[in-house]
C-alpha cells in the first residue's frame, strides 16, 4: 500500500506545472567614479544635515547599467542634528548646499585610503561610526574607505574606489524637479516622512584607471570621532542666514519709515531666530546686513517702532 503523503513531504515536492525560481543575479558593482562619488555625497550630506556618515548609510541604485555615469544614492536622515528639520520649502536649498559641498570635496582632490581591518579591532578603535546597519556579519575583516574631511565608512569587497576625490570629476545632481503636469516625484529630493534623502547624480568622468591602492595610514580615532559627531558644518543661505528676499524685506521696512538701530534688534532676537544666532558665520552675515542698513538710514527719525512690532513682522520670515 502506498503511504499517504504528509504535509511536509507535499511541501517538499514541487507542484506540477510550476518552475523553480532562479536566484536573483548579484548586482554588478558600480564603476569606480560612481562608487567614489557616492562616498563624497554621503560626506557632504553629513556636513550639511548634521549626520553620522557611517550610520546614515548610502544604498546605491544601479542606474549605471542603463545610463553609464549615473547612479542614485539613498541616505537615512533620521539622525540629523538639524532640529527642527527645515520645512519643505527649504529642501531645495539644502540639496543645493549638499551638491556644492560634494564638489568642494572634488576640488580638494584629496587622497582616498582603502584598507582592511579586523572587525573587532575596527570597532574597538572607531566604535559604530563605520556601520550602517547592513555591515558585515561575523568576526572577519572589514573593508573601509576614508575620505579626508568627509567620512570613514565600510564598503563592499567588490567595490573599486578612485585614488583621489577629484578623479571622478564634477558631480552633478540631476532630476531635482519634475514638470508641472507630472505625477512622478523628483529623483533627487528629501522625503521627510520616510526620513530619507535621495540623490540622483552624474559624474563627468565615467571611466578612470586611477584606483586607490591603499593610500595613507588609517585615520586616528580622534579624527573619526570628529567626523562622526553629527555636527552641522555648512551654513545654508535661506536656511541658516537671511536670503535676498529676507534682506529685501528689511530694506522695505526701512523705506516705510521704520527707524533703527537694528543692531539692538539683532542682539535681542538672535536667540530665537536660527538665521540670526545659530553660528558665528550666520551672525556675522546678519550683522553685516544690518550694520549696512544702519549706516544708510542714520538720517531717519530717532524714534523707532516698539520691538514687539518688529518681532511680529520678522515672524513671517521663518
Amino acid at each position: 500500500m502506498q503511504r499517504p503523503l504528509d504535509s511536509a513531504s507535499m511541501a517538499a515536492e514541487p507542484s506540477e506545472g510550476k518552475k523553480d525560481k532562479k536566484p536573483r543575479p548579484i548586482p554588478s558593482p558600480p564603476p569606480a567614479p560612481l562608487a567614489t562619488a557616492s562616498l563624497l555625497v554621503r560626506g557632504a550630506a553629513a556636513r550639511v544635515l548634521g549626520l553620522r556618515p557611517g550610520p546614515a548609510g548610502g544604498d546605491l541604485q544601479p542606474l549605471w547599467n542603463a545610463e553609464p555615469g549615473n547612479a542614485k544614492v539613498t541616505i537615512n536622515i533620521e539622525g540629523s542634528s538639524r532640529s527642527p528639520f527645515p520645512k519643505e520649502s527649504q529642501h531645495s536649498a539644502l540639496i543645493d548646499a549638499i551638491e556644492a559641498a560634494t564638489n568642494e570635496l572634488v576640488q580638494a582632490n584629496a587622497e582616498i585610503s582603502v584598507f582592511e581591518m579586523d572587525k573587532a579591532a575596527a570597532e574597538a578603535k572607531y566604535g559604530d561610526a563605520i556601520h550602517d546597519g547592513q555591515s558585515s556579519i561575523g568576526n572577519g575583516k572589514l573593508r573601509l574607505a576614508y575620505v579626508p574631511g568627509a567620512a570613514l565608512v565600510e564598503i563592499p569587497n567588490n567595490w573599486s574606489v578612485c585614488a583621489t576625490t577629484g578623479a571622478a570629476g564634477l558631480v552633478t545632481f540631476t532630476q531635482k524637479e519634475v514638470g508641472p503636469d507630472s505625477k512622478k516625484k523628483p529623483d533627487t529630493m528629501i522625503l521627510l516622512k520616510r526620513k530619507q534623502l535621495m540623490i540622483r547624480y552624474e559624474v563627468s568622468k565615467k571611466d578612470t584607471t586611477s584606483l586607490s591602492t591603499g593610500g595613507d595610514a588609517p585615520p586616528s580615532a580622534e579624527v573619526v570621532k570628529e567626523l562622526d559627531s553629527a555636527a552641522v558644518r555648512v551654513v545654508v543661505p535661506g536656511v541658516d542666514t537671511p536670503n535676498l528676499v529676507q534682506v529685501a524685506r528689511i530694506q522695505a521696512l526701512v523705506v516705510e519709515g521704520y527707524p533703527l538701530p537694528w543692531l539692538q534688534v539683532f542682539l535681542e532676537m538672535s536667540s530665537s531666530h536660527p538665521w540670526l544666532g545659530t553660528c558665528g558665520v550666520g551672525r556675522h552675515l546678519c550683522l553685516e546686513h544690518l550694520s549696512h542698513l544702519l549706516r544708510q538710514e542714520l538720517h531717519l527719525r530717532a524714534l523707532r517702532p516698539p520691538l514687539r512690532k518688529i518681532q511680529q513682522i520678522t515672524q513671517t520670515w521663518k
